[in-house]
């Protein structure tokens, strides 16, 4: 099991014990899928994600008029400015650094979905 994999299940115990209902995928194509399916409150993505990258993940939940709304973040290890402005202009709501800070990681997500919910 790579990194990914292991912090992909740490954030699904983590969201899962904190009360949200969690559906995770390991690809990006699978999580457009299932973004389409159940219509999700937020959705978590790193922007290194095999088969559809974060960026491009984004971009495809922003054209889609059913999922447009939805907030995106992105939890990577990537520290370039580059990534970071890229990232924004995709419509990334949210861009976080890797180890996030528990704490203000769920400040960051209760106010994404307040402001969705608006």
């Amino acid at each position: 099991m790579d990194n990914s994999e292991h912090f992909r299940l740490y954030l699904l115990d983590l969201l899962t014990e904190a009360g949200y209902y969690v559906v995770t995928a390991r690809e990006g194509d699978e999580a457009l899928r299932l973004a389409r399916e159940w219509l999700p409150d937020l959705v978590i993505t790193d922007i290194l994600v095999p088969r559809m990258d974060g960026i491009a993940l984004c971009r495809a939940i922003r054209s889609d008029p059913r999922l447009a709304r939805t907030p995106v973040v992105t939890l990577t290890n990537l520290r370039s400015e580059d990534h970071l402005a890229y990232a924004e202009q995709t419509g990334v709501d949210l861009f976080l650094l890797k180890p996030i800070r528990v704490d203000e990681f769920f400040e960051s997500l209760h106010g994404l979905i307040i402001r969705r919910s608006a």
